[in-house]
Protein backbone atom coordinates (compact mmCIF):
# COMPACT_ATOMS: atom_id res chain seq x y z
CA UNK A 1 0.00 0.00 0.00
CA UNK A 2 1.40 3.40 -1.00
CA UNK A 3 2.39 5.81 1.76
CA UNK A 4 0.04 8.83 1.82
CA UNK A 5 1.82 11.99 0.68
CA UNK A 6 2.00 15.27 2.53
CA UNK A 7 1.52 18.46 0.54
CA UNK A 8 2.54 22.00 1.44
CA UNK A 9 1.00 25.04 -0.24
CA UNK A 10 1.08 28.79 0.27
CA UNK A 11 -2.04 30.93 0.12
CA UNK A 12 -2.54 34.68 0.30
CA UNK A 13 -5.21 35.98 2.64
CA UNK A 14 -6.28 39.50 1.75
CA UNK A 15 -6.73 42.10 4.44
CA UNK A 16 -10.29 43.04 5.33
CA UNK A 17 -9.15 46.69 5.25
CA UNK A 18 -8.49 48.41 1.93
CA UNK A 19 -4.89 49.22 1.01
CA UNK A 20 -3.50 47.19 3.91
CA UNK A 21 -1.19 44.16 3.59
CA UNK A 22 -2.59 40.66 3.81
CA UNK A 23 -0.97 37.54 5.29
CA UNK A 24 0.72 34.48 3.88
CA UNK A 25 -0.87 31.24 5.03
CA UNK A 26 0.63 27.73 4.99
CA UNK A 27 -1.76 24.90 4.07
CA UNK A 28 -0.63 21.38 5.00
CA UNK A 29 -2.63 18.46 3.55
CA UNK A 30 -2.40 14.82 4.64
CA UNK A 31 -4.94 12.08 3.99
CA UNK A 32 -7.36 14.64 2.56
CA UNK A 33 -7.31 16.71 5.72
CA UNK A 34 -6.04 20.30 5.83
CA UNK A 35 -4.47 22.44 8.51
CA UNK A 36 -3.66 26.13 8.07
CA UNK A 37 -0.95 28.29 9.66
CA UNK A 38 -1.12 32.07 9.41
CA UNK A 39 2.44 33.38 9.25
CA UNK A 40 3.77 36.81 10.22
CA UNK A 41 4.77 37.48 6.59
CA UNK A 42 2.81 40.44 5.20
CA UNK A 43 2.19 41.22 1.51
CA UNK A 44 0.31 43.73 -0.55
CA UNK A 45 -2.00 42.08 -3.10
CA UNK A 46 0.23 43.36 -5.92
CA UNK A 47 3.10 41.33 -4.44
CA UNK A 48 1.23 38.03 -4.81
CA UNK A 49 1.26 36.01 -8.05
CA UNK A 50 -2.14 34.30 -7.82
CA UNK A 51 -1.58 32.22 -10.95
CA UNK A 52 1.68 30.70 -9.75
CA UNK A 53 0.69 30.87 -6.07
CA UNK A 54 3.92 32.47 -5.02
CA UNK A 55 5.45 35.81 -4.09
CA UNK A 56 6.05 38.27 -6.91
CA UNK A 57 9.39 40.06 -6.55
CA UNK A 58 8.44 43.68 -7.19
CA UNK A 59 8.99 47.11 -5.68
CA UNK A 60 12.27 48.84 -4.85
CA UNK A 61 15.51 47.06 -4.04
CA UNK A 62 14.89 46.94 -0.28
CA UNK A 63 11.43 45.45 -0.74
CA UNK A 64 12.70 42.87 -3.21
CA UNK A 65 15.27 41.83 -0.61
CA UNK A 66 12.52 41.49 1.99
CA UNK A 67 10.39 39.39 -0.34
CA UNK A 68 13.41 37.23 -1.22
CA UNK A 69 13.92 36.65 2.51
CA UNK A 70 10.28 35.52 2.71
CA UNK A 71 10.89 33.01 -0.08
CA UNK A 72 13.90 31.65 1.81
CA UNK A 73 11.79 31.23 4.94
CA UNK A 74 9.16 29.35 2.98
CA UNK A 75 11.78 26.96 1.57
CA UNK A 76 13.13 26.37 5.07
CA UNK A 77 9.64 25.55 6.38
CA UNK A 78 8.97 23.25 3.42
CA UNK A 79 12.21 21.42 4.22
CA UNK A 80 11.13 21.20 7.86
CA UNK A 81 7.87 19.53 6.86
CA UNK A 82 9.69 17.02 4.62
CA UNK A 83 12.08 16.20 7.46
CA UNK A 84 9.23 15.73 9.94
CA UNK A 85 7.36 13.48 7.50
CA UNK A 86 10.48 11.35 6.92
CA UNK A 87 11.10 11.02 10.66
CA UNK A 88 7.49 10.01 11.31
CA UNK A 89 7.54 7.46 8.48
CA UNK A 90 10.81 5.98 9.76
CA UNK A 91 9.22 5.17 13.12
CA UNK A 92 6.75 2.86 11.38
CA UNK A 93 3.96 4.25 13.52
CA UNK A 94 0.78 5.80 12.19
CA UNK A 95 0.46 9.58 12.51
CA UNK A 96 -2.22 12.17 11.82
CA UNK A 97 -2.43 15.62 10.26
CA UNK A 98 -2.53 17.04 13.79
CA UNK A 99 0.74 15.27 14.69
CA UNK A 100 2.37 16.85 11.65
CA UNK A 101 0.92 20.28 12.36
CA UNK A 102 1.95 20.36 16.01
CA UNK A 103 5.51 19.30 15.23
CA UNK A 104 5.84 21.75 12.34
CA UNK A 105 4.59 24.63 14.50
CA UNK A 106 6.98 23.62 17.28
CA UNK A 107 9.97 23.66 14.93
CA UNK A 108 8.97 26.97 13.37
CA UNK A 109 8.80 28.48 16.85
CA UNK A 110 12.19 26.96 17.72
CA UNK A 111 14.03 29.03 15.14
CA UNK A 112 17.76 28.73 14.75
CA UNK A 113 20.01 31.72 15.34
CA UNK A 114 20.63 32.42 11.64
CA UNK A 115 16.99 31.97 10.68
CA UNK A 116 15.73 34.19 13.47
CA UNK A 117 18.31 36.87 12.66
CA UNK A 118 17.13 36.86 9.04
CA UNK A 119 13.53 37.46 10.14
CA UNK A 120 14.64 40.35 12.38
CA UNK A 121 16.61 41.94 9.53
CA UNK A 122 13.66 41.52 7.17
CA UNK A 123 11.34 43.15 9.74
CA UNK A 124 13.69 46.10 10.20
CA UNK A 125 13.82 46.62 6.43
CA UNK A 126 10.01 46.65 6.36
CA UNK A 127 10.08 49.37 9.01
CA UNK A 128 12.59 51.34 6.87
CA UNK A 129 15.22 51.02 9.61
CA UNK A 130 17.80 50.37 6.94
CA UNK A 131 20.86 51.44 8.94
CA UNK A 132 20.10 49.06 11.82
CA UNK A 133 19.24 46.27 9.37
CA UNK A 134 22.60 46.76 7.62
CA UNK A 135 24.45 46.70 10.94
CA UNK A 136 22.74 43.44 11.89
CA UNK A 137 23.52 42.03 8.44
CA UNK A 138 27.26 42.83 8.71
CA UNK A 139 27.38 41.28 12.19
CA UNK A 140 25.46 38.17 11.14
CA UNK A 141 27.72 37.65 8.12
CA UNK A 142 30.79 37.85 10.37
CA UNK A 143 29.28 35.32 12.79
CA UNK A 144 28.35 33.03 9.89
CA UNK A 145 31.98 33.13 8.70
CA UNK A 146 33.13 32.15 12.18
CA UNK A 147 30.63 29.28 12.19
CA UNK A 148 31.55 28.32 8.59
CA UNK A 149 27.82 28.78 7.81
CA UNK A 150 26.84 26.05 10.29
CA UNK A 151 23.69 27.26 12.06
CA UNK A 152 22.89 26.73 15.75
CA UNK A 153 19.68 26.53 17.70
CA UNK A 154 18.95 29.71 19.62
CA UNK A 155 19.23 27.88 22.93
CA UNK A 156 22.77 26.79 21.99
CA UNK A 157 23.97 30.39 22.39
CA UNK A 158 26.46 30.30 25.25
CA UNK A 159 29.27 32.26 26.88
CA UNK A 160 31.89 29.83 25.61
CA UNK A 161 30.62 30.12 22.04
CA UNK A 162 30.89 33.90 21.94
CA UNK A 163 34.21 33.87 23.80
CA UNK A 164 35.54 31.65 20.99
CA UNK A 165 34.05 34.05 18.43
CA UNK A 166 35.80 36.96 20.16
CA UNK A 167 39.14 35.13 19.99
CA UNK A 168 38.50 34.34 16.31
CA UNK A 169 37.91 38.02 15.59
CA UNK A 170 41.02 39.10 17.49
CA UNK A 171 43.20 36.57 15.64
CA UNK A 172 42.06 38.12 12.36
CA UNK A 173 43.12 41.60 13.43
CA UNK A 174 39.64 42.93 14.23
CA UNK A 175 39.92 45.90 16.59
CA UNK A 176 38.14 45.86 19.99
CA UNK A 177 35.54 48.46 18.94
CA UNK A 178 34.69 46.50 15.78
CA UNK A 179 34.47 43.27 17.76
CA UNK A 180 32.22 45.03 20.27
CA UNK A 181 30.07 46.33 17.39
CA UNK A 182 29.43 42.76 16.18
CA UNK A 183 28.75 41.50 19.71
CA UNK A 184 26.29 44.28 20.53
CA UNK A 185 24.30 43.66 17.36
CA UNK A 186 24.19 39.89 17.89
CA UNK A 187 23.17 40.51 21.50
CA UNK A 188 20.34 42.78 20.32
CA UNK A 189 19.07 39.98 18.06
CA UNK A 190 19.29 37.47 20.92
CA UNK A 191 17.47 39.84 23.29
CA UNK A 192 14.61 40.15 20.79
CA UNK A 193 14.27 36.36 20.85
CA UNK A 194 14.19 36.49 24.66
CA UNK A 195 11.44 39.12 24.59
CA UNK A 196 9.39 36.98 22.20
CA UNK A 197 9.72 33.94 24.46
CA UNK A 198 11.71 31.96 21.89
CA UNK A 199 14.63 31.35 24.24
CA UNK A 200 15.35 31.73 27.95
CA UNK A 201 17.86 34.47 28.73
CA UNK A 202 21.17 32.80 29.62
CA UNK A 203 23.16 36.04 29.12
CA UNK A 204 25.62 34.47 26.65
CA UNK A 205 27.38 37.79 25.95
CA UNK A 206 28.28 38.62 29.55
CA UNK A 207 31.94 37.55 29.23
CA UNK A 208 32.80 39.26 25.94
CA UNK A 209 33.70 42.91 25.39
CA UNK A 210 30.70 45.07 24.44
CA UNK A 211 32.01 48.49 25.41
CA UNK A 212 33.44 51.32 23.30
CA UNK A 213 37.08 52.30 23.63
CA UNK A 214 38.09 55.93 23.20
CA UNK A 215 39.49 56.26 19.68
CA UNK A 216 42.02 58.67 18.21
CA UNK A 217 40.66 62.18 17.89
CA UNK A 218 38.96 62.78 14.54
CA UNK A 219 38.90 66.56 14.41
CA UNK A 220 40.90 69.34 12.75
CA UNK A 221 41.58 72.85 13.98
CA UNK A 222 39.80 76.03 12.94
CA UNK A 223 42.87 77.02 10.88
CA UNK A 224 42.61 73.68 9.04
CA UNK A 225 38.92 74.34 8.39
CA UNK A 226 39.91 77.70 6.86
CA UNK A 227 42.49 75.98 4.65
CA UNK A 228 39.87 73.49 3.48
CA UNK A 229 37.39 76.31 2.77
CA UNK A 230 39.91 78.49 0.91
CA UNK A 231 41.50 75.74 -1.19
CA UNK A 232 41.23 76.62 -4.89
CA UNK A 233 39.56 73.63 -6.55
CA UNK A 234 38.25 75.41 -9.63
CA UNK A 235 39.92 72.88 -11.94
CA UNK A 236 38.58 69.92 -9.92
CA UNK A 237 34.76 70.22 -9.84
CA UNK A 238 34.18 66.89 -8.09
CA UNK A 239 36.65 67.75 -5.35
CA UNK A 240 35.09 71.20 -5.06
CA UNK A 241 31.63 69.72 -4.61
CA UNK A 242 32.88 67.31 -1.91
CA UNK A 243 34.68 70.16 -0.12
CA UNK A 244 31.51 72.26 -0.24
CA UNK A 245 29.44 69.39 1.18
CA UNK A 246 31.99 69.11 4.01
CA UNK A 247 31.65 72.82 4.74
CA UNK A 248 27.84 72.52 4.59
CA UNK A 249 28.03 69.91 7.37
CA UNK A 250 30.30 72.15 9.42
CA UNK A 251 28.21 75.31 8.97
CA UNK A 252 25.11 73.31 9.93
CA UNK A 253 26.55 72.58 13.39
CA UNK A 254 28.07 69.25 12.45
CA UNK A 255 24.96 67.75 10.89
CA UNK A 256 25.49 64.11 9.85
CA UNK A 257 25.80 63.39 6.14
CA UNK A 258 22.69 61.20 6.12
CA UNK A 259 20.58 63.95 7.68
CA UNK A 260 21.98 66.54 5.25
CA UNK A 261 21.22 64.21 2.32
CA UNK A 262 17.54 63.97 3.21
CA UNK A 263 16.95 67.64 4.07
CA UNK A 264 14.06 69.10 2.08
CA UNK A 265 13.13 72.69 1.35
CA UNK A 266 10.10 72.36 3.61
CA UNK A 267 12.56 71.86 6.49
CA UNK A 268 13.03 75.64 6.42
CA UNK A 269 11.20 77.56 9.14
CA UNK A 270 12.08 81.21 8.71
CA UNK A 271 15.86 81.48 8.86
CA UNK A 272 16.31 78.02 10.37
CA UNK A 273 16.62 74.49 9.07
CA UNK A 274 14.55 72.25 11.32
CA UNK A 275 14.93 68.48 11.13
CA UNK A 276 14.93 65.35 13.26
CA UNK A 277 18.06 63.25 13.49
CA UNK A 278 17.59 59.96 11.69
CA UNK A 279 19.43 58.17 14.50
CA UNK A 280 17.58 59.51 17.55
CA UNK A 281 14.55 61.40 16.15
CA UNK A 282 15.69 64.39 18.24
CA UNK A 283 14.62 67.77 16.82
CA UNK A 284 17.49 70.04 15.75
CA UNK A 285 17.14 73.71 14.78
CA UNK A 286 20.03 74.96 12.64
CA UNK A 287 20.47 78.72 12.19
CA UNK A 288 21.09 79.42 8.49
CA UNK A 289 24.24 81.55 8.53
CA UNK A 290 25.38 83.47 5.45
CA UNK A 291 27.94 80.80 4.48
CA UNK A 292 25.35 78.04 4.69
CA UNK A 293 22.86 80.05 2.64
CA UNK A 294 25.49 80.58 -0.09
CA UNK A 295 26.04 76.82 -0.40
CA UNK A 296 22.31 76.16 -0.52
CA UNK A 297 21.94 78.72 -3.30
CA UNK A 298 24.88 77.16 -5.13
CA UNK A 299 23.71 73.55 -5.09
CA UNK A 300 19.94 73.48 -4.71
CA UNK A 301 18.12 72.34 -7.84
CA UNK A 302 14.94 74.40 -8.24
CA UNK A 303 13.11 71.34 -9.60
CA UNK A 304 13.94 69.23 -6.55
CA UNK A 305 12.37 69.05 -3.10
CA UNK A 306 15.78 68.25 -1.59
CA UNK A 307 18.18 70.94 -0.38
CA UNK A 308 21.23 69.19 -1.85
CA UNK A 309 21.39 67.22 -5.14
CA UNK A 310 22.16 63.90 -3.47
CA UNK A 311 18.75 62.21 -3.70
CA UNK A 312 17.10 62.45 -7.11
CA UNK A 313 14.67 60.59 -9.35
CA UNK A 314 16.45 57.34 -10.05
CA UNK A 315 15.90 53.61 -10.26
CA UNK A 316 18.25 53.36 -7.29
CA UNK A 317 16.66 53.52 -3.86
CA UNK A 318 17.12 56.70 -1.85
CA UNK A 319 19.30 54.78 0.61
CA UNK A 320 21.56 53.52 -2.19
CA UNK A 321 21.88 57.03 -3.61
CA UNK A 322 22.89 58.37 -0.19
CA UNK A 323 25.42 55.55 0.35
CA UNK A 324 26.88 55.98 -3.13
CA UNK A 325 27.34 59.73 -2.65
CA UNK A 326 28.82 59.26 0.84
CA UNK A 327 31.41 56.89 -0.62
CA UNK A 328 32.32 59.34 -3.40
CA UNK A 329 32.49 62.35 -1.09
CA UNK A 330 34.68 60.56 1.45
CA UNK A 331 36.99 59.36 -1.32
CA UNK A 332 37.35 62.95 -2.58
CA UNK A 333 37.79 64.35 0.93
CA UNK A 334 40.66 61.94 1.49
CA UNK A 335 42.39 63.43 -1.57
CA UNK A 336 41.78 66.96 -0.29
CA UNK A 337 43.24 66.02 3.09
CA UNK A 338 46.35 64.69 1.36
CA UNK A 339 46.64 67.87 -0.73
CA UNK A 340 46.63 69.95 2.47
CA UNK A 341 48.79 67.48 4.40
CA UNK A 342 46.21 67.29 7.19
CA UNK A 343 47.17 65.23 10.26
CA UNK A 344 44.14 62.91 9.91
CA UNK A 345 42.14 61.38 7.07
CA UNK A 346 39.42 63.81 6.06
CA UNK A 347 35.86 62.40 6.07
CA UNK A 348 32.35 63.78 6.47
CA UNK A 349 32.46 62.73 10.13
CA UNK A 350 35.42 65.06 10.72
CA UNK A 351 33.11 68.04 10.09
CA UNK A 352 30.85 67.00 12.98
CA UNK A 353 33.74 66.21 15.29
CA UNK A 354 35.57 69.42 14.40
CA UNK A 355 32.55 71.62 15.07
CA UNK A 356 32.28 70.15 18.56
CA UNK A 357 36.01 70.40 19.29
CA UNK A 358 36.27 74.00 18.07
CA UNK A 359 33.21 74.94 20.11
CA UNK A 360 34.88 73.48 23.18
CA UNK A 361 38.11 75.39 22.50
CA UNK A 362 36.11 78.62 22.19
CA UNK A 363 34.69 78.12 25.66
CA UNK A 364 31.20 77.02 24.69
CA UNK A 365 29.55 75.42 27.71
CA UNK A 366 30.31 71.70 27.98
CA UNK A 367 26.60 71.06 28.47
CA UNK A 368 25.95 72.44 24.97
CA UNK A 369 28.40 70.18 23.18
CA UNK A 370 28.64 67.42 25.82
CA UNK A 371 32.34 66.84 25.39
CA UNK A 372 32.66 66.41 21.61
CA UNK A 373 29.37 64.73 20.72
CA UNK A 374 29.54 61.22 22.00
CA UNK A 375 33.15 60.09 22.36
CA UNK A 376 32.27 57.93 25.32
CA UNK A 377 28.49 57.81 25.66
CA UNK A 378 26.35 58.97 22.76
CA UNK A 379 23.17 58.46 24.81
CA UNK A 380 24.34 60.93 27.45
CA UNK A 381 25.35 63.33 24.68
CA UNK A 382 21.89 63.25 23.14
CA UNK A 383 20.24 63.73 26.54
CA UNK A 384 22.36 66.84 27.17
CA UNK A 385 21.74 68.22 23.71
CA UNK A 386 17.99 67.81 24.05
CA UNK A 387 17.97 70.26 26.96
CA UNK A 388 19.78 73.09 25.16
CA UNK A 389 17.80 76.10 24.00
CA UNK A 390 17.93 76.99 20.31
CA UNK A 391 19.25 80.47 21.15
CA UNK A 392 22.32 78.99 22.85
CA UNK A 393 23.00 76.68 19.92
CA UNK A 394 22.60 79.57 17.50
CA UNK A 395 24.98 81.76 19.51
CA UNK A 396 27.54 78.96 19.65
CA UNK A 397 27.38 78.42 15.90
CA UNK A 398 27.66 82.15 15.16
CA UNK A 399 30.78 82.33 17.33
CA UNK A 400 32.41 79.49 15.40
CA UNK A 401 31.62 80.50 11.81
CA UNK A 402 32.40 84.18 12.50
CA UNK A 403 36.11 83.40 12.11
CA UNK A 404 35.61 81.83 8.70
Amino acid sequence: MATPTVSFKIKFRRSTTDNMPGSLVYVVTYRRQNRQFTTDMKLMESEWDAKRETISLCGNIERKNELTAYLKRIKIDQARLRSITTEFNDTGMDFTIDDLSIELQRRINQQSFFEYAETVISHLNCLKKIGTANNYRHSLNSFKNFRQSKDIRMEESSCSLFEKYEVWLRERGVKPNSSSFYMRNLRAIYNRAVEEGIVKDERPFRKVYTGVERTNKRAVTLSDIKRIKDLDLTDYPLLEMSRDYFMFLFYAMGISFIDASFLKMDNFEGNELVYRRSKTRQRIDVPVCRQLRNLIDKYHNADSDYVLPIICNSEKSERKQYESMLHRVNSNLKKIGEMLDLPIALTTYVARHSWASIAKEKGVDIVIISDALGHENIRTTEIYLSTISNSKLSAANEMIVADL
